[in-house]
């Protein structure tokens, strides 16, 4: 099976759905499922029953979904514009909840809710109730579907609506309408009956919104254009390569998706809701490797005691045993020239990794660090600890004095703001045994 980008666009009595190539996002299938409307605040059966029909269909062509968007009903939705003296989307998740605070007709703790900017000073609010998207994700995870991306597709439509040159346009589908100005969102209406376009276009008119173009699908011309008396005209709507009308939304959301402004549209899944599958699999990535680096990372300390004694038949014999170490953990690799160069670079990648995931002082660091004092005395070190705030070590010197004077190495400095050499005792085969305990900046 080939792996696609899967696009669903559902309504109150449609599931529609697209299959985008995974690279370049180009249109490979489109197909629509119709089934008997019912409550507008409840997943139905028959919308499970045409969510299975779109997974046999994407089976029988041949496509596996790699990646998920998942759009919700248009008119599922509490729609709401409301007076929002900022832009900031973070900023107005925060505040949304309290201004919709009695006026949906559920409480705001049962509603999933983001927004939008829609001009200055003006913010477009929607809410979806929990049961509704709970349900909905549940019908797709049985099928093997978790969206990373769950809203409303049609919100894209205004960046589709520019590239016909500019002015002020609508677009007119099965259950809402769309207006936007030089491509930007501007005006947002769910409706279940074409009648709807009559109360958004007596609104429009009240607030000297003058629609230069409008386009329509799933719905006659002539009826919309009845709606529409003061719009300069209205067409069927004609999208690029032949991609059928009602498909309009679900291509402005691969365009979105390929243009890298996904994050600017309404996403449903956060809060309980947020999709983690991706995060929670680098983080396993990261701790499974991590654990290997700092085996890999002691053996370094090591290699550098070592090369201080001069011993060079012992580090032919560690050098043997370090690229044996290597293969181990990373058996995909097979042309080792120089472990230590390579274990090198796979520690800086795994910096890089560690600090998109978040996180405290790197572990690598603190190694480094470790090795780089403990070089100098000759110190090795058998076991490491590190917690938010502290490092505790245990090792072997040659001698009190190098032990003892591990402290002075390691602090004050760009790390470690004290440390402290304690349990100091004699070898077992001479030299020192010690504990170390230090604290990070």
């Amino acid at each position: 099976m080939a792996g696609c980008v899967l696009i669903l666009d559902l309504s109150g009595d449609a599931l529609r759905a697209g299959a985008f190539s995974t690279r370049a996002l180009e249109p490979l299938e489109f197909t629509s499922v119709r089934f008997a409307p019912g409550d507008d605040h409840s997943f139905t059966p028959a919308m499970k029953a045409a969510l299975e029909s779109v997974r046999k269909w994407s089976d029988e062509k041949g496509l596996k979904p790699a990646r998920v968007l998942a759009g919700v009903s248009a008119t599922s939705l509490s729609v709401r514009i409301l007076p929002i003296p900022f832009e900031d989307r973070k900023k107005m998740a925060e505040v949304l909840p309290f201004e919709l605070g009695g006026l949906l007709h559920i409480n705001v703790d049962e509603a999933v809710i983001d927004g939008m900017s829609l001009a200055p000073g003006k913010a477009l609010a929607v809410a979806l109730e929990k049961a509704y998207l709970r349900d909905y994700l549940a019908a797709l995870k049985d099928l093997d579907l978790d969206p990373f991306w769950a809203g409303v597709p049609v919100l894209s439509v205004p960046a589709l609506l520019r590239e016909d040159g500019e002015g002020t346009k609508a677009f007119v589908n099965r259950d809402s309408l769309v207006v936007a100005e030089e491509g930007r969102l501007k005006f947002f209406k769910p409706f279940k009956r074409l009648e709807g376009v009559r109360l958004a276009s007596a609104y429009l008119e009240a607030e000297s919104v003058k629609i230069d173009e409008a386009f329509v699908a799933d719905w006659a011309v002539e009826s919309v254009a009845e709606m529409l008396p003061w719009t300069g005209a209205v067409k069927g709507m004609e999208l690029p390569g032949g991609y059928p009308a009602e498909g309009a939304a679900i291509l402005a959301l691969s365009l979105a998706l390929k243009n890298g402004v996904i994050d600017e549209t309404i996403n449903l899944r956060k809060g309980e809701f947020e999709y983690t599958k991706e995060k929670t699999e680098a983080r396993k990535r990261l701790k499974t490797t991590s654990a290997a680096v700092i085996f890999l990372a002691l053996l370094l300390v090591a290699d550098t005691y070592i090369k201080y004694l001069g011993a060079s038949k012992e580090l032919s014999s560690y050098n043997d045993t370090m690229r044996a170490s290597y293969l181990e953990l990373f058996p995909a690799d097979r042309n080792v020239v120089d472990p230590l160069y390579q274990l090198e670079a796979k520690m800086k990648a795994l910096r890089s990794e560690a600090a998109v995931l978040g996180g405290g002082r790197s572990v690598l660091d603190i190694m480094n660090s470790l090795a780089r004092s403990g070089g100098e005395l000759k110190v090795r070190f058998s076991e490491l600890s590190v917690t938010r705030e502290k490092v505790t070590a245990k090792g072997e010197a040659p001698s009190f004095e190098a032990a003892n004077a591990l402290s002075e190495s390691l602090a004050p400095g760009p790390l470690f703001s004290e440390a402290r050499v304690s349990d100091v005792k004699a070898g077992p085969g001479g030299g020192a045994v010690f504990s170390i305990s230090a604290t990070l900046r």
